[in-house]
């Protein structure tokens, strides 16, 4: 596949009359915890030798969404992060995948797979991965024998992995017994962990995959991609992982680890192969660019690569399933862009065709992880045709802003555009929202400081006089306000902002209903 760089604006993802797998369609879902998949021996903790193992269940925790009465239903079955060391099934992105994808009308499945080897052991670390394989397999396959009970689609079943996982993921459908490394087998103080699909359960399924969905992992050889796995695969990396290297190298940097080939290596040697595959390379971003350290959300996560992540995730999978249903899209963007005019964004987007659609809603957000409501504007399209839309946020955040579209239809149903990213001038002062405007009786004011300040906030009618003067203590970061009017005619008027330091001053207008 080409090699492509994810720039500002992202794929947007079109609203629908419900669409299985491809909108929000289930409002809640069932979770199901500590399902035992298989039991296998386990490295004992603290490492001692390859033979020193205890039996131990396989767990996963299952969600499936509530009033669904589909009988053969899409299964994605997730592998998380830990460098094969730590980490758990109940890492905070695996249960976020399975809560993103579950309310879609897929199964959704966090596993628990076998941790533990010696990182100055590059046959340890090469055993290690040959494990978490045969636990997933373990885990499809048990999916297969119980598709019954758990309304399972056989031929859709789906595996998603992180870093470690996507190790995981990629070679659960390559790697064949014959190809297994030597170190898997028998040897001094090390027993057979025997092949792919015979160790965890005895069920007599095939471990075979609809597709493998892999974020920023590795494999130990490429020339185990070829035309005989035909597997679908999609592929996400940032090429300045310093973890699990986008080329090749070693995980870590640390030498004593067995030597893998990255993503851009990987889709070299898929580019050779007649096999399905989409990479999706990032220039300048590192390990877990979507928002964790180990599978746990960092302070500013996640990212919006998340949400980019996950609609191309889901655009994969659609596409690996014949026979849906036809769907038919109320509305389809073909773009969504802003750019910075005199401390105003000004936001467009366009629509290639419309209908049923009801309103669009315009979600602001100063991190691009917790949004809300700018603005909204109706729907024009009711017969196919498209539209072009034009808003605009008059007061910008200081720094980066990310907007997204929320589009309703008039079924009341919703899904969301991509994420832009939009920077504006950084400021010692912005009022960043002013609502409800008119007024009734407060109003609620948003003011983002770019340091610990002083300032005065007054209220002021057309004749000039200053009917309320109240100083308030601001801090840096985002402060909000309240101001009443409830003892205030009705009318328009000014609000005006002065600093206490400078006596800079800026003032809006605000109508009293």
């Amino acid at each position: 596949m080409k090699y492509c760089l994810l720039v500002i604006l992202f794929p947007l993802f079109s609203a629908a009359q419900p669409c299985r797998y491809q909108i929000r369609l289930f409002s809640s879902f069932t979770k199901t915890a500590n399902v035992i998949y298989g039991n296998a021996p386990a490295i004992n903790a603290p490492y001692l030798l390859e033979s020193s193992t205890t039996n131990q269940n396989l767990l996963l925790e299952l969600f499936e969404p509530v009033g669904d009465t589909a009988q053969k239903r899409a299964l994605i079955i997730f592998a998380h992060s830990g460098g094969f060391l730590n980490g758990t099934r109940n890492n905070e992105d695996m249960l976020a995948l399975c809560d993103s994808f579950v309310h879609r009308g897929y199964v959704t499945a966090t596993l628990e797979y076998r941790l533990g080897f010696n990182p100055l052991s590059s046959n340890a670390s090469e055993r290690a991965v040959w494990r978490g394989i045969q636990d997933a397999s373990a885990a499809v396959r048990f999916f297969k024998q119980n598709a019954t009970l758990y309304k399972i689609d056989t031929n859709r079943i789906f595996l998603m992995g992180s870093s470690a996982g996507a190790f995981i993921t990629l070679g659960l459908p390559f790697i064949d017994d014959s190809e297994r490394p030597a170190s898997t087998y028998s040897g001094t103080f090390r027993p057979n962990l025997g092949c792919k699909d015979c160790a965890g359960n005895s069920y007599l399924h095939s471990s075979k995959i609809a597709g493998a969905i892999s974020c920023w992992g590795a494999t130990g050889d490429t020339a185990w991609f070829k035309n005989n796995n035909n597997t679908p695969v999609q592929l996400f990396h940032g090429d300045a992982d310093a973890t699990v290297p986008f080329t090749e190298g070693y995980p870590f940097g640390l030498p004593t680890i067995s030597y893998v080939r990255g993503s851009q290596q990987i889709n070299e040697q898929l580019n050779r192969t007649s096999i399905y595959h989409e990479f999706y390379p990032v220039a300048g971003l590192g390990h877990e660019y979507w928002g964790t350290s180990n599978g746990t959300f960092i302070p500013a996560g996640p990212t919006m690569y998340w949400q980019e992540i996950i609609f191309r995730a889901t655009d994969f999978m659609l596409g690996r399933m014949t026979g849906l249903p036809t769907c038919v899209l109320p509305v389809t963007l073909s773009g969504f862009s802003g750019n910075v005019s005199r401390d105003i964004v000004q936001l467009r987007w366009t629509t290639a065709s419309e209908l049923n659609l009801n309103y669009i809603i315009i979600e602001r957000s100063i991190d691009g992880r917790s949004f809300r409501e700018l603005t909204r504007v109706d729907g024009k399209g009711t017969n196919g045709n498209g539209a072009t839309y034009l808003s605009s946020d008059d007061h910008p955040y200081a720094g980066d802003n990310y907007y997204r579209l929320k589009l309703v239809d008039q079924n009341g149903q919703f899904s969301y555009s991509g994420i832009i990213r939009i920077r504006a001038e950084e400021k010692e002062l912005l009022i960043t929202r002013l609502y409800p405007n008119p007024v009734i009786d407060f109003l609620q004011v948003e003011i983002q400081s770019a340091k610990n300040q002083d300032i005065m906030i007054s209220l002021i009618d057309y004749s000039g006089k200053r009917l309320q003067v109240t100083e308030v203590n601001l801090t840096q970061g985002l402060n909000n306000h309240s101001l009443s009017f409830d003892k205030i005619a009705a009318g328009l008027y000014l609000v005006q902002f002065t600093s206490k330091l400078d006596g800079r001053s800026v003032a809006l207008k605000v109508i009293r209903h």
